[in-house]
Order: C-alpha cells, then sequence, then structure tokens
C-alpha cells in the first residue's frame, strides 16, 4: 500500500511538472514567435532607413558631380571654343557617372523625365508616380520598398529642379533648339526638369536579417531546453526528493494511526454493552445500578454484582461456586455463602413475583442465569 502511494504521489508531482513545463513552453514559444515579429518588423524598418541614408548620399554624390561639371561648363567652353566641350556637360556627364556606377554595381541610377528627349529615359510607373507627386506637391523625394518579381528592393526617386543654368537648354523660347539640338520646352526656374532614379538590392539584405533571427530563435530554444533540465533537476533535488520524504513519513503516520484506531475500534466492540435491558429491568454494568420500570432497585454490593456478572452473560447458566468465584473470589468457594439466600433477596426486589421468576432463572442442578430478551440474544 506504501508502495502504491508513494508511486502514486511520484506520478503527480511529476504529471504537474510535465504540465507546467508544457504551458511554460507554449508561453515561450507564442512570446518567441511575438519577439521575432517584431523582431523583423524592427529589422525591416532599420534596414529601410539605412537604405534611404545610402541612396540620399548616393543622390548627394551624383549632384556633387552634376554642379561640378555646370561649375566647370564656363571655362571648357572658353578653352575649346564649342558650347558642349567636346560633349563634356553636365546632363551627359551625369548620366555618363550614373551608367558608370550602375555598371559596377548591384545598384542602378538613371535620369528620369516626362516626355524625355531619349526614349532611355522614359520613367517607369514607380519613377511616374513619384513625377506625379512632386508636381502635386512640394515633396522633393519619393520612396518604398517594392518587389520586382522575385526580388525585393529599395526604390528612391529625387527631385530635379530647373535652375538658372538650365535655361539656356530648358528655358525660353518654347521650340526653339538649344544648343544640343533638341528643341526647347519653355521651362521656368523651379519647375520640375525630371528626378534622378536609384534602385538598390535588398534581397541579400532581408536574408542576412532572416539569418539573425533564426540564430536567435536557435538560441532562444537551446536556452530554453537548458533551462528546463536544469529546472527539471532543482525540481528532483530540492521539491520532489524532500516532499517524496515527507510523504513517506506522513504515510508511515498514516498507517500506524489507523492501526490505533482500528485497534481501539475492536476493543470497543468487544467490550460488552454498558448497559443490559430485558423486560423493565435495566442494568447498569459498570456502576452496577439496577432500575425497575425507570426507578432505582436498592440492593446491597454483593446483591448488585450477583446482578451485574449474570447480566453480563445473558441465557448464561453461573453454578453457586462460579458466582462465588466471580464475587467473593477463589479462597471463598466451599465456604458458608449461600448464594440462594442472596439470589432470593435479589428476586423479592426485582421479581413482580420472586416464587415465578422471569428475570433471574434457576437452571436445575446448574445454577442461575439471567434471561434475555429476544432483541438481546
Amino acid at each position: 500500500m506504501q508502495e502504491v502511494g508513494m508511486k502514486y504521489f511520484q506520478n503527480g508531482v511529476w504529471g504537474r511538472f510535465v504540465k507546467f513545463y508544457l504551458l511554460a513552453a507554449v508561453i515561450a514559444v507564442v512570446a518567441l514567435c511575438l519577439f521575432l515579429a517584431w523582431s523583423y518588423n524592427v529589422k525591416g524598418e532599420e534596414n529601410v532607413r539605412r537604405a534611404l541614408a545610402e541612396a540620399r548620399t548616393l543622390n548627394t554624390e551624383i549632384d556633387a558631380a552634376w554642379d561640378y561639371i555646370d561649375s566647370v561648363q564656363p571655362i571648357l567652353t572658353r578653352m575649346s571654343g564649342d558650347p558642349l566641350s567636346g560633349g563634356v556637360y553636365c546632363v551627359v556627364a551625369a548620366k555618363d557617372i550614373a551608367e558608370r556606377f550602375s555598371n559596377n554595381s548591384e545598384y542602378s541610377i538613371r535620369y528620369v523625365r516626362i516626355n524625355p528627349r531619349n526614349a532611355e529615359d522614359e520613367p517607369d510607373s514607380f519613377e511616374r508616380q513619384a513625377l506625379d507627386e512632386f508636381e502635386r506637391s512640394s515633396a522633393a523625394e519619393y520612396y518604398g520598398l517594392v518587389r520586382e518579381g522575385d526580388n525585393a528592393v529599395f526604390r528612391y526617386v529625387t527631385k530635379l529642379t530647373i535652375d538658372s543654368s538650365c535655361l539656356s537648354c530648358h528655358g525660353e523660347p518654347a521650340g526653339e533648339k538649344d544648343v544640343a539640338g533638341y528643341f526647347k520646352e519653355g521651362m521656368s526656374e523651379g519647375d520640375v526638369a525630371g528626378a534622378v532614379s536609384i534602385v538598390m538590392p535588398m534581397d541579400e539584405i532581408f536574408a542576412q536579417a532572416k539569418n539573425d533571427l533564426a540564430r536567435t530563435a536557435a538560441f532562444f530554444c537551446a536556452l530554453m531546453g537548458v533551462m528546463g533540465i536544469l529546472l527539471a533537476l532543482a525540481l528532483r533535488s530540492w521539491v520532489a526528493r524532500p516532499t517524496m520524504a515527507e510523504n513517506n513519513q506522513l504515510i508511515q503516520e498514516s498507517h500506524t494511526k489507523s492501526r490505533i484506531i482500528t485497534a481501539a475500534v475492536q476493543e470497543l466492540k468487544s467490550r460488552p454493552p454498558e448497559v443490559f435491558s430485558t423486560g423493565d429491568l435495566r442494568v447498569n454494568l459498570r456502576s452496577g445500578e439496577v432500575l425497575l420500570r425507570g426507578e432505582k432497585v436498592d440492593l446491597t454490593p454483593k446483591e448488585s454484582r450477583i446482578v451485574v456478572v449474570l447480566a453480563s452473560h445473558p441465557n448464561e447458566t453461573f453454578g453457586k461456586d462460579d458466582l462465588v468465584r466471580e464475587i467473593w473470589g477463589e479462597e471463598y468457594v466451599g465456604t458458608s455463602i449461600s448464594i440462594s439466600a442472596y439470589v432470593r433477596r435479589v428476586r423479592s426486589k426485582i421479581e413482580d413475583d420472586p416464587g415465578n421468576p422471569c428475570y433471574i432463572l434457576t437452571v436445575r442442578q446448574r445454577g442461575y442465569c439471567m434471561r434475555a430478551d429476544e432483541r438481546e440474544k
């Protein structure tokens, strides 16, 4: 029984631990998923900010090249006597620099405009949205993370405006040919001349972010596994074993108390009843008090003892020597004590008809017995 109790207790402890650990694991997995989703979103926003900063830097470098060519254009013109300076002027130089940069990197840089002079400057849908936005508002840049086929790219478009140096080619009068042979558009200072469009690949950056998150998840899972093992060992050493030892002691104490209680119950069951009843007669076997129809019968101590001895063993015959032995002791057996005289006096006090007794009966040639009701047998 003790081994069964211990086994049940151990199973209960470990069962509760497994349930607790599973619940903790579920909570940890949910927390990990939320953390990874949040981290991926934050990482994505960070990558977009980095791409935007890099695109702005590239645009600044292109602007610097454009401004440099524009600033030295008068010098080149005076030296060569050719307004086009042998083909080296701001737009051509800037486009050539952008093309060279694009050919030697994964980035794409080009110039676009509405109604371009060259077909290669025709804007795509994203660039057209940017140019429309520049026309509608004062925005100077337009960017976003988009997918082109299976690839993720960062698109950055920045506005180009007409300044005084541009009017010789793009200003008034509209329709007149400029020095390069193109028709002027009749633009004014501040008009949108076009835009610089930069395309930056993002697949490698996002793949690196995913790898970082995967390593984070792997580390977290490994950490959870180690913590689970340590928790199991701690539970076994600091909780399960001491608790099982205490439970074992409690079981032993319970068994001891159970045996004591069982013995006490059996002892109580084996004891004769404290009160014997038959007819109108009631005998308290402990105090020796005798009641007849609820009234106390005045008996001497010896008379009371005779009634108690007989009532303690109803319907059992006691010889005269047996009664002497029970009441006076072994040394009085065979003396002049007259049990018959005692019985007559008792009958005279408890019997309605002492000559025809109904409680203390005479068993011929054997002795006396106390008659019991049928329910007392």
